[in-house]
C-alpha cells in the first residue's frame, strides 16, 4: 500500500489524537487542540503525516530551537509514529 508524508492540516487534528492515543498517551482534548494549533502556525515547529488509502499511519512532529554550542539551530523530534499499517515508512528508513 503506498505511503505519502506531507504536511499536517488543522484537519489532521482527530486523526493525530488518535495515533497519539493507540501509542498510550492521552492529552486533555481541549489542550491538544489549542497546541496542535499552535504548532501549525509556528515557524519554530514542523508537523508532517503519513498517510495511506486516506489514513493517518504515521506522525513526525519536530522543533526548532537556537543551541549556542552549535552556533545555529537544533532541531528536536518530539513525537514519532508509525502504525502497523504504516509499514512502508518504517521500512523506508532502514
Amino acid at each position: 500500500m503506498p505511503v505519502s508524508v506531507r504536511p499536517a492540516f488543522l484537519s489532521d487534528g482527530v486523526g493525530i489524537l488518535t495515533l497519539l492515543e493507540q501509542k498510550g498517551y492521552f492529552p486533555e482534548p481541549l489542550g491538544f487542540a489549542n497546541t496542535f494549533r499552535k504548532t501549525l502556525n509556528d515557524p519554530d515547529f514542523l508537523v508532517r503525516v503519513a498517510e495511506s488509502e486516506g489514513k493517518l499511519v504515521g506522525l513526525a512532529a519536530l522543533s526548532f530551537r537556537p543551541q549556542l554550542g552549535l552556533g545555529g539551530t537544533l532541531a528536536s523530534l518530539d513525537e514519532f509514529i508509525v502504525t502497523d499499517e504504516g509499514g512502508a515508512v518504517y521500512d523506508r528508513l532502514h
